[in-house]
Formats: C-alpha cells, sequence, structure tokens
C-alpha cells in the first residue's frame, strides 16, 4: 500500500488548485429515484437520512441512473454519502494520520500526509466538504442487494482501489462499469476508493486538467432544510 497510494490523485496534486466558486445550491438527492443509505451515521444528526450535493451533482447523477435505466431496468444508484462537514472530514484525516504513525513506517512528513490523504482526504483538497463528492454502488432492484464490487463502501485498505487485483472478472467488470457510467456523465473517479466520485471539486479540476475548480467549502448552517 506504500507504494500503491502514489498512483492515485495526490494531495500535491490538489491542494493548490484555484477555487472560483459558483455560488450553486445545495439541493436534496431525491429518494423516489436512487436508493439512499448512509454507511457511515456522522451526518443524521445534521440532515437526517437527507443527501445533499450541488445542483449540478444531483442532475448528472439523475442523468446516470436514466442511462442505468435504460440499460438494464434492475438497476439503482444507491448513494451512501454527499456532502459532509469540515469538522467531520478533519476528524477523518486526522484518524487516517494516527494510523499512518501506527504503520511505524520511517516516511517523511510529506509521505505521511499523502498516505494519510489516500485514506482519507485532507480538508484543503476534499471534495464532501464542497459538495461535488459522493460515495456509490449499484444496487440490483430484483434481488434487494449491492451489486458485487468485491468489497463493501468504506472497506479500506489495498481491496479498496478501484484495480485492486484479487477480484473475479465479475467484481473487475462491475467496477469498470461503474466507473464508465459515472465518469461518462463527468464524474471524476478517485483511484483509491472504487465507490467515490466527483464533479467541480478539486480533485474533478485535477483529473480533467481544468484550470479551476468550481466548488468552495459549504457550512452546515448553509444547508436549508
Amino acid at each position: 500500500m506504500l507504494e500503491d497510494y502514489k498512483k492515485i490523485t495526490r494531495l500535491a496534486d490538489t491542494i493548490n488548485i484555484f477555487v472560483e466558486e459558483n455560488h450553486e445550491p445545495m439541493v436534496q438527492l431525491d429518494s423516489s429515484l436512487f436508493k439512499i443509505s448512509y454507511k457511515k451515521k456522522d451526518m443524521l444528526p445534521f440532515l437526517g437520512e437527507k443527501i445533499f450535493v450541488r445542483k449540478q451533482v444531483a442532475e448528472k447523477l439523475a442523468s446516470v441512473q436514466k442511462t442505468l435505466s435504460n440499460l438494464d431496468s434492475n438497476l439503482q444508484l444507491l448513494i451512501c454519502y454527499g456532502y459532509r462537514t469540515q469538522e467531520i472530514q478533519e476528524t477523518y484525516f486526522q484518524n487516517a494520520l494516527k494510523l499512518v504513525e501506527k504503520m511505524g513506517k520511517d516516511l517523511s512528513e510529506e509521505d505521511r500526509l499523502e498516505l494519510a490523504h489516500s485514506m482519507s482526504a485532507h480538508t484543503k483538497s476534499a471534495g464532501h466538504t464542497v459538495g461535488g463528492a459522493v460515495d456509490l454502488t449499484l444496487w440490483d432492484i430484483k434481488n434487494d442487494n449491492e451489486v458485487d464490487m468485491g468489497s463493501q463502501i468504506s472497506e479500506f485498505g489495498d481491496v479498496a482501489y478501484t484495480f485492486y487485483p484479487n477480484l473475479t472478472p465479475e467484481q473487475k467488470e462491475n467496477r469498470l462499469f461503474l466507473k464508465k457510467i459515472m465518469m461518462d456523465e463527468g464524474f471524476a473517479p478517485f483511484l483509491g476508493e472504487w465507490w467515490h466520485f466527483s464533479f467541480g471539486d478539486k480533485e474533478w479540476a485535477f483529473y480533467y486538467k481544468s484550470p479551476k475548480a468550481l466548488y468552495g467549502l459549504v457550512e452546515i448552517k448553509d444547508i436549508i432544510l
């Protein structure tokens, strides 16, 4: 893992990307269109079971769902996370730093930050805090379960990497299919987590070589419930 994390988008790639806030509103994802189910429960005290993202992100997700339905009426997006507060993101990042320290590896400060960032984004580059990132997978409506991706969402370690080699052919195909339908709608994949995609944030700007990100930090008080 210490070698592989350098293959994904790094903190150094994104931290200094310019943000030109476009003041796009935050909107609630439609639970009649998507299957909504938080995997992590930390946003429940703030939003209940509601998931919020930027307006364009919601529109693009709706377009992905339409594509899915046209390909296979049995498939639905299962969305497990959208916006999170800066404070929660900072807690995740600090926990990742502690985990890096426990590894007992002789790393430079830069590599410590980079490895921690590969586990949970640094607050200065995070997509969830700006409303641009989502964690999602595919839901099999007929069988009432998740499509087999080889791991659960937020099951960290090497198995989270999109191109983790020790998967069945079906699991590899499912991951690539999810990646393709999301990228076809303009989302950027984060290859360190097969379930994480974003639009308009710094990772998206880096991935598509945009000169600027579209979304800046969103405060919880700015989301009207």
